[in-house]
């Protein structure tokens, strides 16, 4: 077994990796390692498990992401789109190495779920192994929070702020530093077909023909495409989007949203063979659905 240090290149930046090759390759196997101090927890992991990978005949590709560990970039310039560019030049590079044999992934929390939405792309790969995805960002945020607050009271008896406290600096567009990576804050993104982002933590209304539209649940994410305007009156409301294309939604909305929507469409069914008055009060006023009052 042979291990070498390799640069490769994504989108004009440097990627740090490690190639572990056996003597006859059987294949490939790319290891996308956690974010934040999950990564450092699971570096001598995700190495033994190259080294077994390889000893059965296996090429075995580790690398940093983008503004992580040795590879080029600033941790707090780069976002989700980048690290799955990332991880699509990193499998280009492995099948390289391997020409026509097969190729997986296998992802370990954070990039359990990146080597989901590669796979979910249709991207190159013929086998992807998720361990522990995260499968909720927010949450996922918050307990590496509550983890660098736990660290700190630990070493320095107490901590200089609360979770309630940087959630909020997140929230308000504030970077906070979470074990020496400079998290960016989170906030919904929109961006024109062929312009740059504009990013907005208000509410916008979206205006849609497609019946698409009405089977997606409450905190379900997406990507649309249509005509952004001016809002009339004075809500709260930001913008209004005006769509007539269908959404292309991004995973499964949470568990307890797909409960209540179990809910509403039974109650649906059941007041379907009711009149219009008392078939749409009722699952107006138990789930709040108005779909069938004028």
């Amino acid at each position: 077994m042979d291990v070498t240090q390799h640069t490769i290149e994504s989108d004009g930046r440097r990627l740090y990796a490690t190639l572990h090759e056996p003597g006859e390759s059987r294949g490939g196997v790319l290891i996308c390692p956690p974010l934040f101090e999950e990564r450092k927890s699971a570096n001598r992991a995700l190495m033994e498990t190259a080294g077994a990978l390889c000893s059965i005949g296996l090429h075995a590709l580790r690398f940093d992401y983008s503004g992580c560990g040795d590879s080029q970039g600033d941790f707090h310039a780069f976002s989700l789109p980048d690290w799955l560019g990332d991880l699509k030049h990193a499998c280009r590079f492995l099948k390289e190495k391997c020409p026509g044999k097969p190729l997986g992934i296998v992802g370990l929390r954070f990039g359990a779920s990146l080597a989901a939405l590669h796979a979910a792309a249709g991207k190159e790969c013929d086998f992807t192994i998720l361990c522990e995805p995260i499968l909720d960002g927010g949450d996922y945020i918050k307990e590496e929070l509550r983890r660098s607050l736990t660290r700190e009271m630990m070493t320095f008896g107490r901590n200089r702020k609360s979770r309630a406290d940087l959630l909020g600096d997140l929230e308000n567009g504030k970077p906070v530093d979470l074990d020496g990576y400079l998290l960016s804050a989170r906030l919904v993104r929109v961006r024109p077909a062929d312009g740059p982002w504009f990013r907005t933590p208000a509410r916008i209304l979206v205006l849609a023909t497609d019946p698409a539209w009405q089977r997606l649940l409450p905190g379900q994410r997406l990507t649309a495409t249509g005509r952004l305007g001016e809002p009339q009156g004075g809500d709260l409301t930001a913008a209004v989007l005006s769509v007539t294309t269908p959404p292309q939604p991004h995973g499964r909305p949470s568990w307890a949203q797909r409960a209540a929507g179990s809910l509403r469409a039974g109650l649906q069914r059941a007041c379907a063979p009711l009149p219009d008055e008392p078939g749409g009060l009722l699952p107006g006023l138990v789930v709040g659905d108005t779909s069938r009052l004028e």
